[in-house]
């Protein structure tokens, strides 16, 4: 068995590391030791050619990924005519199913109790509402946008004082003042997601509840379509105060 991996983190020892750990984890005799694979762990560059050529020495490419965005070296072993063992999960079921794979039953765990951020300021905050949209509950500075779908029924709200940014800021901050959050606030309300689970996730499940309702690509394009229905409307009417347009043109596709 051949494992390549990239060990960007861990100083590139991988080898030694994952001997190490089957040395702990495993407790084998030298006899069971000698009974199993060789295994080979390839963490240095290699070329485009020794790319394809252990593609070509292999029977099947395993890999039992915890989620892909698409998963390009699932793509290349499938381009290599290698049969894939994948996690049935994520970007790779696009392409990959029980004709062309073997996929691999999961359970899905949640990594996290909670998103913190103690934002200076947000127009929005697309990782708070993607970590929502998540069923986590958020720990976010009670100010700007974020106060638009964050309150205490889905998330924990730190106290800040506004203090004028500094001018070593790049320019476009200069004379403005961003929100500082309460560090003693901030570890409070984190020992509270921390010492009542229950109701954190409650909170995370009434996040995520609002997200769907609200905030999902139907419920805008509803939002959306109604705003589009009132200005056309509004247009052709005639009673239009704002409207410079003399003449509606209505848009491709509008037959009304």
């Amino acid at each position: 068995m051949y494992i390549l991996t990239k060990p960007f983190l861990n100083g590139g020892n991988f080898a030694g590391d994952m001997r190490t750990w089957v040395q702990q984890h495993l407790n084998l005799s030298q006899e069971e030791h000698s009974k199993l694979p060789t295994l080979y762990v390839i963490s240095s560059h290699l070329t485009s050619d020794q790319y394809a050529g252990l593609y070509k020495a292999a029977d099947a490419y395993v890999t039992p990924t915890r989620g892909e965005g698409w998963g390009m070296p699932i793509t290349e072993a499938m381009s290599m005519g290698l049969p894939v063992v994948v996690t049935n999960w994520s970007g790779v079921t696009a392409f990959v199913d029980e004709s062309v794979g073997y996929m691999v039953n999961y359970t899905l765990q949640t990594a996290a109790d909670a998103y913190v951020t103690p934002t200076r300021g947000e127009g929005w905050g697309m990782p708070i509402t993607e970590a929502m949209s998540m069923g986590l509950p958020v720990v976010v500075t009670n100010w700007s946008g974020v106060t638009a779908f964050v309150d205490e029924s889905v998330g924990y709200m730190v106290n800040y004082t506004l203090q004028t940014v500094p001018d070593d800021q790049p320019w476009w901050f200069q004379g403005a003042k961003w929100a500082v959050a309460s560090s003693s606030h901030l570890r409070q309300r984190m020992r509270e997601v921390m010492s009542d689970r229950r109701t954190a996730a409650a909170k995370g499940k009434r996040a995520r509840q609002r997200m769907v309702k609200l905030y999902s690509p139907e419920a805008v394009g509803r939002l959306i379509a109604a705003e589009h229905k009132r200005l056309t409307q509004l247009l052709r009417s005639g009673t239009c105060k704002h409207c410079n347009n003399k003449q509606w043109v209505a848009p491709p596709g509008d037959t009304s």
